[in-house]
């Protein structure tokens, strides 16, 4: 859908441990992609015995490419945090990602509500903005933004970069599920965060906004690193 929407190249990936199981994957892959009922420019097996995210990365370079995943996950199981969606959010600066959580409804998804770009109120973020923009002007959507403050607290760095722009100000202790019902409640197509660099230890002992985002919204995550290039 997102490939049709900007008339983009659809390429089906996945990536193995060794060169021995190439061609059992490549006919693998084109099965699934026939079952599916997609049409895709090309199937491409990448080989790699280190770890999944290096291999995509050989396929994904550029900001000019745009990763769509599917996600496991569980919102009470934080043992997931080691998944190649993670890596992907965090570690992948190239590009933007598009993660489809556990509980969106991939049959009833469609590109006819707003990209909502999640703004961290300490902080602003330049690259959100003009992503959320570009992709929503790309897709023929409405772009908002919203942000998350506790009850007794004012905005800040949103104040001035958002004057005009839609900008939702929800007041509360837990950003993820207010978002999440911000989402339903505007019927949004996409929600949009940024993210940083963060190793495994830091994630493991703060948690991360967009992976809670991903692992209970019912629309697909737009992650953009804070190092990604404009468009």
């Amino acid at each position: 859908m997102f490939a049709d929407a900007v008339g983009a190249e659809l390429v089906a990936a996945t990536v193995v441990a060794k060169f021995g199981e190439r061609a059992d994957a490549e006919t693998e892959l084109g099965r699934r992609v026939a079952d599916s009922g997609t049409e895709v420019d090309s199937c491409v097996v990448a080989v790699n015995g280190y770890t999944v995210r290096q291999g995509l990365e050989s396929l994904c370079r550029g900001p000019e490419v745009l990763v769509v995943t599917a996600t496991p996950g569980h919102p009470h199981n934080r043992l997931w945090t080691g998944s190649v969606a993670e890596e992907l959010v965090h570690m992948r600066p190239e590009g933007a990602t598009v993660l489809v959580g556990p509980v969106v409804d991939t049959n009833r998804f469609g590109l006819d509500g707003p990209m909502i770009g999640c703004v961290d109120p300490r902080r602003t973020s330049d690259e959100l903005l003009h992503w959320t923009n570009g992709f929503s002007l790309e897709f023929g959507i409405e772009p908002r933004f919203a942000t998350v403050i506790e009850p007794a607290m004012e905005p800040t760095a949103v104040d001035l970069i958002l004057e005009d722009l839609k900008l939702d100000v929800l007041h509360a202790d837990h950003p993820t599920e207010a978002i999440v019902e911000l989402g339903d409640r505007l019927g949004a197509s996409m929600l949009c965060v940024g993210t940083r660099q963060r190793d495994e230890l830091s994630r493991l002992a703060f948690g991360s906004v967009a992976i809670d985002l991903v692992v209970r919204a019912h629309q697909p995550v737009l992650a953009i690193h804070e190092n990604v290039a404009k468009r």
